[in-house]
């Protein structure tokens, strides 16, 4: 698909850093642990059942990014998350599909200390600061300045228990914490936002809608790891994290 590039260095992106290795229908360059792929699954579910374009065509891949957000100013965070690139042939209009995220390696030490004793404000404006980041690299990097109409659906699972898990840091001998959710639940939950090119050709949200949470049912059992070293309960976290951005 000739109208999408990928960016093999640095670039800046409303003043966060965002550094892209690179991407396409294959895995980049940087190590993911196996363990991921548990936690992927969880969300491409509702991904995958999201891709309703028979007249067009997409393009699918993983997006690994070097992150940094307000949060922890100077402090980097390995993201990965799967996405979908539609083009509807029958009136020229992209489609973004982006599944949930996950951090897998980072450098910061205030955040393990944070991620030792998770609280819900702030895994809501974790989440919700790196799905900006998300937002901001596809509408400036991923399209086509050709492009004159584009919908971003941020598609993922509702309800997730999230577990804090210590992890060894490459051979450093140093350890780290990192989330790994852990489905408790089965409805998805989206975000869409449509937007077109303004006068000056930049971008334009002309209208974004949110779909209705429910409630994420208590009745399902579901434990974290032996080396997980905090926990969050089962919540719509995430989904809240894409109403308020």
């Amino acid at each position: 698909m000739n109208k999408f590039r990928i960016l093999t260095n640095s670039f800046l992106v409303l003043g966060f850093s965002l550094l892209i290795f690179s991407c396409g229908n294959v895995e980049n360059q940087i190590p993911i642990p196996d363990d991921i792929t548990e936690t992927r699954s969880i969300g491409n579910s509702c991904l995958e059942a999201a891709l309703p374009l028979p007249t067009g065509s997409c393009e699918g891949g993983r997006y690994t990014a070097l992150v940094e957000i307000p949060m922890y100013p100077g402090c980097i965070f390995y993201v990965s998350a799967d996405y979908y690139i539609c083009s509807d042939l029958s009136w020229g209009h992209t489609n973004i599909f982006l599944g949930d995220f996950n951090i897998f390696d980072h450098d910061c030490e205030q955040y393990n200390t944070d991620a030792a004793n998770p609280t819900e404000t702030w895994e809501l404006n974790v989440n919700t600061q790196i799905w900006q980041q998300f937002t901001n690299y596809f509408l400036n990097n991923f399209i086509d300045a050709t492009e004159s109409s584009l919908s971003v659906e941020y598609i993922i699972l509702q309800c997730n228990k999230t577990c804090y898990i210590s992890i060894p840091k490459g051979d450093s001998g140093q350890t780290i914490i990192v989330p790994r959710k852990i489905n408790c639940g089965d409805s998805c939950c989206k975000r869409t936002n449509d937007y077109r090119r303004d006068g000056n050709g930049d971008w334009e949200l002309v209208s974004q809608e949110v779909s209705t949470l429910t409630t994420c049912p208590s009745s399902i059992q579901t434990e974290c790891r032996k080396n997980s070293i905090a926990e969050s309960p089962c919540s719509s976290i995430g989904c809240r994290a894409l109403q308020t951005f």
